[in-house]
């Protein structure tokens, strides 16, 4: 990640695939934040994001649920396996914004119509994850629900995000 700005970089990121014979693929990320982000009280999310075809809309996963939880708003969420969808997983927040989160999973599937696709497994602790059919680009750009256009599960992109660690929604300034 590089700051505009100065050109400097502010994070430095190392990820390494291991790919099995048995289509398992290890990834492990290396992340280093640089001297100029010392004086920060902590980064708001630290994880990976990526796009998975329309096709991978079913979602299971062990974790915290059925609805949206975060790090410090997960008391009312129960531990448990949950089914769900992008769809059912967006809050149409009136100004749209970062939504439908799930805190403390241990693994997520993403599926097609047929079963096929792919697990998420953490091999260490616990992990935060997201999945909608819009963008962070496009919730931010939004000022109102008006302004994302309407979509369906199966039609457009997933959109993932897999944390390791999330702030609170609350104002905190650290991870819970």
């Amino acid at each position: 990640l590089i700051l505009a700005a100065s050109g400097k970089a502010l994070i430095a990121v190392t990820t390494r695939y291991e790919v099995h014979t048995d289509a398992r693929i290890d990834v492990s990320s290396l992340i280093k934040p640089s001297e100029l982000l010392h004086d920060l009280p902590s980064l708001p999310r630290v994880g990976n994001c990526f796009v998975l075809r329309p096709s991978l809309c079913h979602i299971s996963y062990f974790g915290r649920g059925p609805w949206e939880n975060y790090p410090d708003r997960k008391s009312s969420a129960h531990l448990g396996i949950w089914t769900t969808t992008p769809l059912e997983m967006h809050v149409n927040y009136i100004v749209p914004s970062e939504n439908g989160n799930r805190t403390d999973c241990r693994w997520v599937c993403f599926l097609d119509d047929d079963g096929s696709g792919l697990m998420i497994v953490s091999n260490e602790g616990l992990f935060c994850f997201s999945a909608s059919l819009w963008s962070q680009e496009e919730l931010h750009k939004a000022k109102h629900t008006v302004d994302l256009e309407s979509r369906l599960n199966g039609e457009n992109d997933v959109h993932v995000n897999i944390d390791h660690a999330l702030m609170g929604v609350g104002g905190d300034v650290g991870y819970v």
